[in-house]
């Protein structure tokens, strides 16, 4: 299954260490897409198992959505910047 998670990190005394833990977690299972925009294919176990690491780190301030795609062959994605780095990651 198509996995995207998406996250914003309020930034206070703690916020930059639980940055870094999520994106660490994040970068563990998927392709980092955007700073804070991960994307890849993972079975449902994985999906509860980053699903779980992350919710051990979140705080009820922050944010952080993971959204799973059954049929990806209902998107298209299309990058609008050319010299992107991650605009080689094609994972649709």
């Amino acid at each position: 299954m198509l996995v995207i998670v998406a996250y914003d990190i309020v930034m206070d005394e703690k916020g930059s260490k639980i940055l870094t833990e999520v994106h660490k977690i994040c970068k563990r299972y998927l392709y980092k897409l955007q700073k804070s925009i991960f994307i890849g294919e993972l079975s449902k176990p994985i999906i509860e198992e980053l699903a779980t690491n992350l919710k051990m780190i979140l705080r009820k301030k922050d944010k952080c959505d993971i959204l799973c795609v059954k049929n990806v062959k209902n998107i298209v994605r299309k990058s609008l910047t050319q010299n992107d780095e991650y605009s080689k990651i094609n994972i649709i």
